[in-house]
């Protein structure tokens, strides 16, 4: 019983922080995809984290039913209030239990779940109509029946279409009901009704005339994973000047392991390969077999027959620079794979591969997302990837004095100012090096990143959060694009998963003011960083309270000093007073600042009053609270502040009992206090 108990509190307590995380938010629950099935089974193989909360749960339930069946149904029923949708997941299992619940018990229960979870649970409700279903009341099961033949349309309908999609609802919608349909019938209850139904969906969607496949429980269903190294036997028992020729023809294979023979062969034997493909022609059916050759010798095991492999690198551009631009083009992605971790410095004329390179991707045009993280494409991309070896090689010709500076800023220049694709890419990598490129060749920052950087355009607003994202904000930066960096900032996108680093970068110009550590070197004043954050996203401001919290556990003068001498200060004069910024997702950063503040937590409550915000809906952790020595050295202030929190109705959550217990042990009169009251005869105690 207590295994229970202990589990299922750490398994709401994880769901509750996942709500914190954001990582369960309205229709979006991550810890739903990360949990194939309830009950054991092959799909969770390859799953970990809250399985084994579950697991345990789901273990210790069977056994605990027979121990205390009241109890246990009970703490059963609040499964289905936890955040996200696994609670709901949990109690439909357990329904499945003939000893903890009866069939009507469990059809009544599918009639009160919304549309949102009745629709998006497949298996667990699956299950529930195969098993409980032959002894429940003809009226519960025919509710149930007609709930799933009538109500998906409707749910499904709610799903926009965006122009040019296919639409996808009637799909999703039959093949959801014909596997409850078949449910029913395989237990034999189905109504004349839901058999009609049913027809009607196989006549409409032939490819569902069939038994019903494990697969059909699951949104995504893994079949198991094969390694697919590739079959070199062809090629190997070729004669020698025939082995290009079968190597190509097995490029077309309908066998995966024969079509990556060649690939296979060039990773076991790369000197032979080398060595047939440089006795061959250069023809476009050979041409290609040297891409698959390159893109063996690029990726490698550390220290995998190195000096052999760069000296073969070297040798085959040098039989390779014949071919000019156009031909290069199919093989120019590889290549740069090969000088991005290759011995660049030895390759003959490398200056010209660099020039004809740039050409070869240049005209390799691609279509970008700029609403995906823009540095990230770039460094996926050939051309983005080309920009960080230019880069890279600027900087060695820099240190060394090196004869091709000119040319090399003379490519950089050409990169940044490319109008297709491949420049949008390389002038993400350039703007996330911005304070070497600042510092090292200004010009190519001033002339063609800062006018990118302010364009108001898709690849600006992209280019601004790469700024922001990735790159190091410094004084000089400030000065030079103050405004971009701000803009960067408030352009930040809701759910960035980067909303520490922006807060930082903009904070630390007013840290510098607080310690008065140079203050005017910066082009961004305390009255920008205020108004950045009165005009960003509530996540860049949680991401701006976890810097501040940073701060204060890295001070090595401790977190009070750290309250007093930078933090108090830092708040009074950044942040903005706006009660329409009020967000209950603040709380819990306000409050590790405040426990933060040890012996100064009455003062640091007294500033942060007027940001607390009450809690509504499920965000409503005082995890904080817990571990903090304000409960007994505080206990009054504590309960003021969970009186911000809770206020006088609602719900509180599963972390109150224990803070109110502590705050009893440390003053004992203070259950006299009507707040206390309030707050014990709203919280559920499980003993």
């Amino acid at each position: 019983m207590r295994i229970l108990e202990l589990v299922s509190g750490a398994l709401h307590a994880s769901l509750q922080t996942m709500v914190d995380l954001e990582l369960i938010i309205d229709g979006y629950d991550t810890s739903d995809f990360s949990v194939p099935s309830i009950e054991d089974h092959e799909q969770n193989r390859h799953h970990n984290g809250l399985l084994f909360l579950i697991r345990a749960t789901t273990s210790s339930f069977s056994k605990a039913i027979k121990v205390k069946r009241d109890y246990v149904r009970q703490l059963v029923a609040g499964w289905s209030s936890w955040p996200g949708r696994l609670g709901i997941r949990m109690r439909l299992n357990a329904l499945r239990n003939t000893a903890a619940f009866s069939s009507d018990e469990a059809l009544l229960f599918l009639l009160e779940i919304n549309e949102q979870d009745f629709w998006a649970i497949r298996r667990e409700i699956a299950l529930i109509l195969l098993d409980r279903v032959k002894d429940v009341q003809p009226e519960l099961l025919a509710d149930v029946e007609a709930r799933v033949r009538s109500s998906g349309a409707a749910y499904y309908e709610k799903y926009p279409i965006e122009e040019g999609q296919v639409d996808w609802r009637s799909h999703a919608r039959d093949t959801v009901v014909w596997l409850r349909l078949k449910m029913l019938k395989e237990a034999g209850v189905l109504s004349e009704a839901g058999r009609s139904e049913l027809d009607v969906i196989v006549e409409r969607r032939p490819y569902l005339d069939r038994a019903v496949q494990d697969s059909d429980f699951f949104g995504s269903y893994s079949s198991g994973v094969r390694t697919v190294v590739g079959d070199s036997t062809p090629i190997l028992e070729a004669a020698p000047d025939s082995r290009l020729e079968v190597a190509a023809e097995l490029n077309h294979s309908p066998d995966i392991d024969i079509r990556l023979g060649w690939s296979a062969y060039c990773s076991a034997d790369p000197k032979g390969a080398f060595e047939t493909l440089a006795n061959a022609e250069l023809i476009s059916t050979n041409i290609e077999l040297w891409g698959t050759f390159l893109g063996t010798l690029a990726f490698r095991k550390n220290g995998e027959q190195d000096t052999l492999r760069n000296q073969i690198v070297v040798d085959a551009l040098a039989v390779l620079e014949v071919l000019e631009v156009e031909r290069l083009k199919p093989i120019a992605p590889a290549i740069v794979d090969v000088l991005s971790f290759g011995p660049r410095q030895n390759v003959g004329n490398f200056e010209n591969w660099c020039d004809r390179l740039w050409e070869a991707v240049c005209h390799s045009d691609f279509e970008i997302n700029f609403d995906q993280n823009l540095y990230e494409v770039a460094i996926n991309c050939p051309a983005g990837r080309l920009a960080r070896i230019l880069l890279s090689e600027f900087d060695r010709t820099r240190q060394e004095a090196g004869a091709d500076e000119a040319r090399q800023r003379a490519r950089l220049a050409l990169a940044a100012s490319e109008s297709s694709s491949a420049g949008a890419v390389a002038r993400a990598v350039l703007v996330d090096a911005f304070a070497y490129v600042l510092h090292a060749e200004r010009p190519l920052a001033e002339q063609h990143l800062l006018p990118m950087l302010r364009a108001d355009s898709e690849e600006g607003r992209a280019l601004r959060a790469v700024l922001v994202s990735h790159g190091n904000i410094n004084p000089e930066i400030s000065q030079f694009a103050s405004t971009e960096v701000l803009r960067g900032v408030t352009e930040s996108q809701p759910g960035s998963s980067n909303a520490l680093l922006i807060a930082s970068c903009i904070l630390r110009p007013a840290l510098a003011a607080v310690r008065d550590d140079a203050p005017g070197s910066w082009g961004i004043s305390e009255g920008d960083v205020r108004n950045a954050l009165r005009e960003s996203t509530p996540e860049l401001r949680a991401g701006a309270l976890n810097v501040l919290e940073q701060w204060m556990t890295q001070n090595p003068s401790g977190t009070e000093d750290a309250w007093k001498n930078t933090v108090e200060p830092l708040f009074e004069r950044i942040w903005p007073k706006d009660r329409s910024l009020l967000d209950d997702g603040l709380n819990i950063d306000l409050m590790r600042l405040a426990v933060g503040a040890g012996k100064h937590f009455p003062d640091a409550l007294e500033k942060f009053r007027h940001y607390f915000s009450r809690y509504a809906g499920q965000r409503s952790s005082i995890f904080p609270l817990k571990g903090s020595s304000a409960l007994k050295e505080f206990p009054e202030q504590v309960l003021d502040l969970l009186w911000l929190l809770f206020g006088s109705t609602g719900d509180t959550n599963d972390e109150m009992a224990d803070v109110l217990d502590r705050l009893l042990e440390a003053q004992p009169d203070i259950e006299v206090d009507r707040r206390f009251q309030s707050l014990e005869l709203r919280t559920v105690r499980y003993e």
